[in-house]
């Protein structure tokens, strides 16, 4: 519940044979109260509840890199162009393929259509079913959105970004190859100002901000800005979340 606290590790399901032994589930997505997983052989997973279901049947030439929801519905992207369509996660329509070798590495929704980001094209679409294509250039291989802007990953350490998932600009260079990134901001949840007149008065009525992953030990220094929030541990390391507005 709080990403700190885990418990013991089950299997999915008790029948063996309902997943391959080697399947892994790579990608979820969350909507209309369903969180849909996809994987290794074309695996599709649904939870609803406490409850996990697996499609029957699937077919590796359906596997999914990556999935987005939106507009009620589960639209993933695969190898070639691959794009499929689901309200349920279970039951998958309007397969259509694209050109060989644009494989779509992100799926996106920016909140008025899917945007699928693959090598050599991205893939627009308002509901899944109907597609623009449009040649992309230096597109990275994962990506994030938020606030209007899409960020990504190219290798190696090269950090991207786009105002519409189609012409990329690198922004950065990293020492290390980026395997992630998330939209989000460092806060305690809170809808309402909590404090704002600033200074002593709202550290003593602030609550303590859990930096999840386990982190302890000091923090150095907090870096607070329009779009970002970073806090620098005393052992060196960093921990960014993204949109840093409001703290």
């Amino acid at each position: 519940k709080d990403g700190a606290q885990w418990s013991p590790r089950q299997a999915l399901f008790e029948n063996k044979t309902m997943l391959k032994r080697d399947t892994l589930l790579r990608r979820c997505a969350l909507g209309s109260g369903l969180l849909c997983t996809v994987g290794d052989y074309g695996t599709r997973v649904v939870r609803k509840g406490a409850a996990w279901t697996a499609m029957p049947d699937p077919k590796a030439k359906d596997t999914l890199i990556d999935i987005a929801f939106g507009n009620g519905a589960f639209v993933g992207g695969g190898m070639h162009g691959l794009r499929m369509r689901s309200e349920d996660g279970l039951t998958w329509t309007d397969r259509t393929e694209g050109e060989e070798g644009e494989h779509i590495n992100a799926m996106i929704w920016d909140g008025k259509q899917f945007v699928g980001i693959g090598q050599g094209a991205t893939y627009l679409s308002p509901d899944g079913k109907t597609w623009k294509r449009e040649p992309n250039e230096n597109a990275p291989t994962l990506a994030a959105f938020g606030d209007g802007i899409f960020i990504g990953s190219l290798w190696p350490g090269k950090v991207m970004r786009s105002t519409d998932g189609i012409r990329w600009k690198q922004v950065h260079q990293f020492e290390q190859h980026a395997l992630s990134f998330a939209h989000g901001r460092l806060g305690t949840g809170a809808t309402a100002t909590v404090c704002n007149t600033g200074g002593s008065t709202c550290v003593s009525v602030l609550a303590a901000i859990n930096l999840g992953g386990g982190t302890t030990g000091p923090v150095a220094s907090i870096s607070a800005g329009l779009t970002h929030t970073c806090v620098t541990m005393a052992a060196g390391w960093q921990r960014c979340f993204g949109r840093g507005l409001d703290g």
